[in-house]
């Protein structure tokens, strides 16, 4: 029975042993004592920045070291600035921690980069708040003015879509199917700027161009072919701006502006004009399109075709150049001969207008013919026309009509049911000794094509 007891006596002293054990706080083996600690907060009180990344920082110190962690609380008390979108606060959870033992914490606000067009934001960011208790705290409110960032670099980047599917039934990406440069050209006509990468574009130097006027163009670098099954592709284009702070995706579109006909730097497709004064821009579409390099001199020869692409007509226009001008016989011969059926008895050597830069020729109304129909004089005939002209592969395509005191036989056909078109149309193409010599003398051994793959670069 005294066994039972001694027993009984042991347990309970070795649990009143661990309770004591568990409720020691060890205060007297420390060497720091709780007390009520002043708060100093340390960093300006009004910022003036702009959306740009930069950060700044605010000292925290603790007058005496705690034997437990201080939180300082960080809050937005008043302003349009956003947190998350203007400014952001470094520390997790909005607060610094001085870790017990320690004095001195940092805090951090960021004022973020933004490229946004907006007015000046404020905001009051406030240090320091009752929700730290047992310190000796007066918050510290600071004031950030938050200005619009801008600069001068306005960048252009340049996109395109294409109709492939529906025009040889491929369905390929964009940028597979053609490869177009971007082009940045001066008021004298001259490149100043280009990219030419393997995929959609981007141009971003205008900061380093005087001001003054540029003209946007693209030409095609390659493009593909699809052999027997090859069509014309349309394409799409699109030119989206940007200047930070300034200018924020704004976009021109050109739907169906150009197709994939024209390989070379030959033939060039203008898109928008762009004024630069300083770090200002503006910027409006302006579309036409441009043959590079050519004279009057690479239209001189014998274009051999149709006279009527209708009656298919075969015909032989031969050009000359006198006094700067391009003058022009044989066109409309076959179809007032074969098809209107009278004898020309006298013909004039027409003096054409042309405008090598769009590739454009206009036959303005002038006298031409005088006829006889069985055997009896006619009312001489004028003519007038127009058309354009392809410089890829020499190529001209001429509607034209015939003009008899006033009376319009073509069209008088046309109304008739005697023709399905109220123009005659002539399709002629320059000899291919002239072309060829004309394609050498521009460094090409055969006037341009499309390319059969695009070229790896």
């Amino acid at each position: 029975m005294k066994d039972i007891f001694k027993l009984h006596y042991c347990i309970l002293l070795a649990f009143l042993l661990i309770i004591g054990c568990e409720t020691e706080d060890f205060t007297d083996y420390s060497t720091l004592t709780p007390t009520s600690p002043t708060v100093s907060i340390t960093g300006p009180t009004s910022i003036n920045v702009v959306e740009m990344d930069t950060s700044v920082y605010f000292d925290v110190a603790l007058s005496v070291a705690q034997v437990v962690d201080v939180v300082i609380y960080v809050s937005q008390v008043s302003g349009d600035a956003t947190e998350g979108e203007d400014y952001e606060i470094l520390n997790d959870g909005n607060s610094v921690t001085i870790p017990a033992g320690s004095t001195t914490g940092k805090i951090g606000i960021q004022v973020m980069a933004d490229a946004d067009v907006e007015g000046t934001e404020t905001c009051v960011i406030q240090i320091g708040d009752n929700r730290t208790g047992n310190v000796s705290l007066t918050p510290l409110q600071v004031t950030f003015t938050i200005g619009n960032l801008t600069a001068d670099d306005l960048t252009v980047d340049f996109s395109w879509e294409t109709d492939v599917a529906d025009a040889i039934g491929l369905d390929l990406d964009p940028d597979d199917v053609v490869d177009l440069r971007l082009l940045i050209v001066d008021a004298a006509g001259n490149i100043v700027g280009a990219e030419d990468g393997a995929s959609f574009e981007t141009y971003s130097d205008f900061s380093t161009l005087p001001d003054g006027t540029y003209l946007i163009a693209t030409d095609i670098y390659a493009t593909i072919d699809a052999g027997d099954f090859n069509e014309p592709v349309t394409l799409s284009l699109a030119l989206e701006f940007n200047q930070t702070g300034v200018i924020n995706e704004e976009l021109l579109d050109f739907p169906d502006e150009m197709t994939n006909e024209y390989v070379g730097e030959i033939h060039r497709n203008y898109l928008a004009t762009v004024v630069k004064s300083g770090s200002s821009y503006t910027f409006e579409k302006n579309t036409f399109s441009e043959w590079i390099g050519f004279t009057l001199d690479d239209l001189v020869g014998t274009w051999s075709g149709l006279d009527d692409v209708e009656s298919e007509s075969p015909s032989q226009i031969v050009t000359t150049l006198e006094d700067d001008t391009l003058r022009m016989v044989g066109i409309g011969c076959p179809w007032m001969t074969g098809f209107w059926g009278e004898d020309i008895i006298d013909s004039a050597v027409l003096a054409v207008e042309v405008d090598l830069k769009a590739g454009e020729i206009t036959i303005p109304e002038q006298y031409y013919f005088t006829t006889t129909y069985e055997g009896e004089e006619q009312p001489a005939y004028n003519i007038v026309g127009s058309g354009t002209i392809n410089f890829s592969d020499y190529t001209m395509v001429i509607e034209y009509t015939f003009i008899q005191d006033g009376w319009d036989p073509v069209q008088w056909c046309f109304d008739n049911g005697y023709m399905g078109y109220n123009k005659i149309v002539a399709e002629v193409s320059l000899d291919e000794e002239t072309a060829g010599k004309i394609a050498s003398r521009r460094g090409d051994s055969t006037p341009r094509k499309p390319l059969t793959a695009k070229p790896s670069r």
